[in-house]
C-alpha cells in the first residue's frame, strides 16, 4: 500500500503574523466572466495558453517569505513556489503540469522571481467506490458544530455526482471523504493529484514528501491523507 498525503500551505509560525501570505497582487487579470482571466485559465480541465495574467505578487508586510507562499486568489491546484522548490519538484512524475514565472513583490520594495505550479491530474475515474465510504454530517445546534450522523457509499461517480447535486434532497446534510480507495490497476503514475470535487484536497505521494522536508522547503505541511491505493 502507498502511502498518501495532504499538501497543504502552512498556518504556523513560520510564515509569520498573516495569512495567507498573499493577498494582493499589482497588476493582472482577475475578472472571473472573462475567458482570459486567470481564474478561467486555471479551471479544471483547462489548457492555459501562454502565462496567464497574474500581475506581480504581493508579499504581506506581516508574512514571511517562504519556499511555498499561501495565496487569496490562486485555485487550490496552483501554488505560488520558489526556484528551489521548483528544482525540486521537477524530479517527480508531475503529470499535467505548468510552471509560470512570475514576480514576487517584497515590503521592501525587492522584486524577486517566483512560479505559480499548476498541474490537472484527476485521478477521480480510478476510485473504487464499491470500498470507499463518506461521511454524512449535520449542524448540531445545541453543541454548534458539525455532528457526523452515518457513513454513505456508492456504486460510481455519477450516483455521487447526483447526490452530491441534489442540495434539496440533502436537507443541509454535509458529505465528505472518509475514506477513498484508489484501484492501483488505473491510476496514472503520478506524485500529485487531486479528485475531482472529492475534497479541496492536494494528494502528494510519500517519496515527494520526504524530497520536500530533506530539501527543507519552507511554508508548507503535511497530514495523513483520506486516500489510500
Amino acid at each position: 500500500m502507498n502511502t498518501i498525503w495532504q499538501f497543504n500551505q502552512a498556518h504556523g509560525p513560520e510564515i509569520g503574523k498573516e495569512y495567507p501570505q498573499v493577498q494582493k497582487t499589482v497588476g493582472g487579470y482577475w475578472d472571473i466572466s472573462a475567458p482570459i482571466g486567470v481564474q478561467n485559465q486555471l479551471k479544471d480541465d483547462f489548457f492555459p495558453n501562454g502565462i496567464p495574467p497574474f500581475g506581480q505578487f504581493k508579499l504581506h508586510a506581516n508574512a514571511n517569505l517562504t519556499d511555498v507562499l499561501s495565496t487569496a486568489m490562486l485555485p487550490i491546484r496552483s501554488t505560488l513556489i520558489s526556484p528551489w522548490c521548483k528544482s525540486v519538484l521537477e524530479t517527480f512524475k508531475l503529470g499535467q503540469h505548468w510552471f509560470f514565472p512570475v514576480e514576487l513583490l517584497t515590503p521592501s520594495g525587492k522584486t524577486l522571481p517566483y512560479y505559480v505550479f499548476h498541474f490537472n491530474n484527476d485521478c477521480s475515474d480510478s476510485i473504487d467506490f464499491s470500498k470507499s465510504t463518506f461521511a454524512i454530517s449535520e449542524y448540531c445546534w445545541e453543541d454548534f458544530e458539525m455532528k457526523e450522523m452515518g457513513e454513505l457509499t456508492f456504486h460510481n461517480k455519477l450516483e455521487y455526482y447526483a447526490f452530491m447535486d441534489d442540495r434539496k434532497g440533502r436537507k443541509g446534510k454535509t458529505i465528505s471523504p472518509k475514506k477513498i480507495t484508489l484501484d492501483t490497476s488505473s491510476i496514472p503514475q503520478v506524485d500529485i493529484f487531486y479528485l475531482y470535487r472529492i475534497g479541496a484536497v492536494v494528494h502528494i505521494k510519500d517519496s515527494l514528501r520526504q524530497a520536500l522536508q530533506e530539501a527543507r522547503i519552507s511554508g508548507w505541511e503535511c497530514e495523513p491523507s483520506w486516500v489510500v491505493s
